[in-house]
């Protein structure tokens, strides 16, 4: 639901601690996302069953990127939503504001992408997000990579 993402998002804010940048280079690769988007850093990444969550900082203000398994359920959205287009994707945004919350699919997940209206990031962020499911050996891949690239072994 809306309010459980920004809930979900004003506690992520209150604790996040920068990562060392081999740390954020590791959780990017791993979960696939982007280690920077606009002026924000990769800070920390949660996962909870199939569902994750990253937060993103450039130091003062926060953006968490919420992905679950699904399908991008329209009907549920509220009335005030405005469809965007984001990359070859149509996302759905609500702006209150202060926050901005853009849900985007990208098959087979959903994101859901919150920051401070202000920033104007928000499009850029979600654009950025993967575009399709990788396979195992791809992770796996990215796995290796991710493990030459930070203990140096790479020539």
């Amino acid at each position: 639901s809306i309010g459980a993402t920004l809930s979900d998002h004003q506690r992520a804010g209150a604790s996040v601690t920068m990562p060392t940048l081999d740390e954020a280079n590791a959780l990017s690769s791993e979960f696939r996302l982007p280690s920077t988007a606009a002026r924000y850093e990769l800070a920390e990444v949660s996962i909870e069953g199939r569902s994750m969550r990253a937060t993103y900082t450039d130091g003062f203000d926060v953006v968490s990127v919420f992905r679950e398994p699904g399908e991008l359920a329209w009907s549920e959205l509220p009335d005030e939503v405005t469809e965007v287009r984001v990359g070859e994707s149509t996302g759905a945004l609500i702006d209150d504001g202060q926050l901005s919350v853009l849900f985007v699919e990208r098959a087979p997940w959903v994101y859901a992408v919150v920051a401070p209206t202000e920033s104007g990031v928000i499009e850029e962020i979600a654009e950025a997000m993967p575009t399709k499911d990788t396979s195992l050996s791809d992770r796996i891949g990215d796995a290796a990579r991710s493990l030459v690239d930070c203990f140096g072994l790479r020539g």
